[in-house]
């Protein structure tokens, strides 16, 4: 379920703690009644779109959402998206097993071992 976006009031209110009053991330979480998670990403948001205090001041709430809450600032986030044909070729391509490294079985190369060594790896398997 998608949450709601928060209102130009409590972003307007989540900025002026921050900028003006020096509060801390909790501090404003607690006094606006948002989450943390809600603080961190308006104060993040508003700085990736180049605001400060006297800028939000002057902006009305339209213009103010405008900035906040534009795509433009998550477009260097977004993932790729995946090549359905490639994936589906890859899952329909028959797995390939690969050798034993020296293609031999642990008694073959038990026996190819001098009698000694021979012994020892027998004794610890």
């Amino acid at each position: 379920m998608a949450t709601e976006r928060l209102s130009m009031r409590k972003t307007r209110e989540i900025l002026r703690h921050k900028w003006v009053l020096g509060l801390g991330y909790r501090d404003v979480a607690n006094s606006v009644d948002v989450s943390l998670d809600g603080v961190w990403l308006v104060v993040d948001r508003a700085k990736k779109a180049g605001l400060d205090w006297p800028t939000v001041e002057a902006l009305d709430d339209t213009a103010l959402e405008a900035r906040v809450h534009t795509r433009d600032l998550e477009v260097g986030l977004r993932r790729p998206i995946p090549d359905c044909a490639r994936i589906d070729l890859e899952r329909r391509r028959v797995p390939v097993k690969l050798p034993r490294k020296s293609g031999l079985t642990q008694r073959q190369f038990r026996a190819g071992l001098p009698q000694t060594m021979a012994a020892t790896s027998a004794s610890t398997s």
